[in-house]
């Protein structure tokens, strides 16, 4: 956890309620302004922060992100459906947004 490298709780926050890239950065903006942050600081996974970054700059939003990766070296299996799976989420990323909830929902990709 971020807080054995010496971050407060009180400087600590989290979402649940979103549920794919496009939803995790419009609550990360919405924390961010919530809490008048100008820098973020992000743990995830590094294909999932590659299309978070995208859609930051997308969206052109107002706070500096720093982040880490995290994870460990995987199998060839693993590689190989998480490539598949970047596959289909960046493709995701090109559809209208009410077709991409629609395919979220059929997998089962919705709001906690």
């Amino acid at each position: 956890s971020l807080r054995t490298f010496g971050v407060r709780q009180e400087r600590l926050r989290s979402e649940r309620n979103s549920h794919d890239t496009r939803t995790n950065v419009a609550a990360l903006a919405n924390l961010a302004k919530a809490n008048g942050v100008a820098r973020v600081f992000l743990v995830s996974d590094p294909f999932h922060l590659v299309r978070i970054r995208h859609e930051i700059a997308r969206l052109n939003l107002e706070f500096a992100l720093a982040d880490l990766a995290t994870g460990q070296d995987a199998s060839w299996r693993h590689v190989v459906w998480r490539g598949c799976y970047e596959a289909m989420a960046w493709a995701s990323l090109a559809l209208p947004d009410k077709i991409r909830q629609s395919l979220l929902s059929a997998i089962g990709r919705t709001a906690l």
